[in-house]
């Protein structure tokens, strides 16, 4: 068995241990998920009328814009209220996930001359994914969250796009960034921003393909435009009436804890991943370095730019704070951003050094796995408390005969990573309302007022 051949069995069976350990910890976790939110809604509008279609049209008119990324959740929906378990589900779109890193590394690797085979895209896509998860601010709703996934939805339909960009594929990356359109407002402004940033230097060097990105900028307009119109988002939207000093205040916090609680406070983790991948998918490769010293900035000014702006823009539409729910895209391109540089210094390594360093690799991977790992016991423990006591309550509620207007229950108390979001003390609050809808109740619930 030659050199190459035994690097792709042991790349593999690397494979397949992280893929089983990745997808695994999900899914053993999941098994415990909750519905809860949203989720209620979606059982109720989910197993009514044009699959996905009633779903997303009744949020499109009364809650919010984004019609083709709810539709996926509406879908995703309706897989739960013909009785699919949400881990189930769950693990489909995080399979996805990994799915559609691959195909944008292996785009990537065709376009700048690596020539990966699917063998090494889906083991840097793991790793990738392992590491964005484990630096990711927001794990549960950006990762556990049933509708939350309308956060890890746009990443999939992001690198998908980008993969059909590097492929010359424009009607793909059409198709792929209309999703992106509609998904986070503050993700497709700045992302069709960037677009149109591309679109002009295209026609200004007077590329070939101008046309298409043209093309391109136009119809992910029309997506745009079709969001930012909808009624929902006037029914949705609240005046804040916060004063100028108050978002500056907020703007420089959200900056602080942007550059530094989420990113350089993780620098471990991120290393980790590099050390993990980088001797295996770089090895014998001639990785091209930037010949201009002003083009080795470009990944971090773009990253850092485009920081700024979503930070400033996020401000300024919301005025609050809980913001680290979209912070997954942040996430994602500080880790891309990483990969990148990952490479190029890497492309220093003398080559008689980078097979030993096949070794440190084992090292990267193992300290990535521990940090994935760690505390999985309590989590688990923790998931199964939340549901035997969700089981427990469900009963009660679903056997209440009793007449009173208001049946008030008492609140879970779970501090896990599993989303859970509990019912509000207020009986016609909408998250009550939909439970009490989805499961046909003639009665309200709500939570016991707690004392001050």
């Amino acid at each position: 068995m030659s050199v190459n051949q035994k690097e792709r069995v042991l790349l593999s069976i690397l494979n397949v241990m992280l893929m089983l350990a990745f997808l695994g910890y999900h899914f053993l976790l999941d098994q415990y998920y909750c519905l809860s939110a949203d989720d209620f809604a979606g059982i109720d509008y989910g197993s009514k009328g044009i699959p996905g279609f009633s779903y997303d049209w009744r949020f499109y008119l009364n809650w919010e814009g984004p019609f083709l990324s709810c539709l996926v959740q509406a879908l995703l929906m309706r897989l739960v209220s013909i009785g699919v378990t949400p881990s189930i589900v769950l693990l489909l779109v995080k399979a996805t996930m990994v799915a559609s890193s691959a195909t944008l590394l292996k785009a990537a690797s065709n376009r700048i001359t690596l020539n990966w085979g699917w063998t090494k895209a889906i083991f840097g896509s793991l790793l990738f994914n392992i590491t964005l998860y484990i630096i990711s601010p927001n794990q549960s709703e950006i990762w556990h969250w049933l509708i939350g996934l309308v956060y890890l939805i746009p990443l999939i339909f992001l690198q998908l796009g980008i993969a059909a960009l590097l492929a010359n594929r424009f009607w793909l990356a059409i198709a792929a960034l209309a999703f992106v359109m509609q998904s986070r407002a503050t993700y497709a402004v700045l992302i069709f921003g960037f677009i149109v940033l591309l679109t002009i230097f295209n026609w200004w060097q007077k590329a070939e393909n101008r046309k298409q990105w043209l093309l391109l900028s136009a119809f992910l307009f029309l997506f745009l435009a079709l969001y930012l119109i909808a009624p929902g988002n006037y029914v949705r939207l609240k005046e804040h009436g916060n004063s100028l000093p108050f978002l500056v205040t907020q703007f420089k916090i959200g900056l602080q804890n942007l550059f530094v609680s989420y990113n350089i406070a993780k620098m471990d983790r991120v290393l980790l991943g590099l050390l993990a991948v980088l001797p295996w998918v770089g090895f014998q490769q001639k990785i091209v370095r930037p010949k201009q010293l002003w083009q080795w900035a470009i990944p971090a000014v773009l990253y850092v730019g485009f920081a700024i702006a979503h930070e400033a823009l996020f401000v300024y539409v919301t005025g609050w704070r809980e913001w680290t729910r979209v912070l997954s895209l942040h996430s994602f391109l500080f880790l891309s951003m990483m990969f990148i540089y990952g490479f190029w210094v890497f492309s220093f390594v003398p080559v008689s050094w980078k097979k030993s360093l096949q070794l440190a690799s084992f090292i990267g991977i193992g300290g990535l796995l521990f940090q994935l790992f760690n505390g999985f016991s309590h989590q688990l423990e923790m998931g199964k408390e939340l549901k035997t006591n969700y089981d427990s309550r469900m009963v009660s509620i679903l056997d209440h005969q009793g007449i009173e207007d208001t049946l008030y229950i008492r609140p879970m108390d779970y501090t896990g990573i599993l989303y859970f979001n509990d019912f509000s003390e207020d009986p016609d609050h909408w998250i009550n309302y939909d439970f009490r809808k989805a499961y046909n109740l003639d009665f309200k619930v709500a939570l016991e007022k707690q004392d001050e």
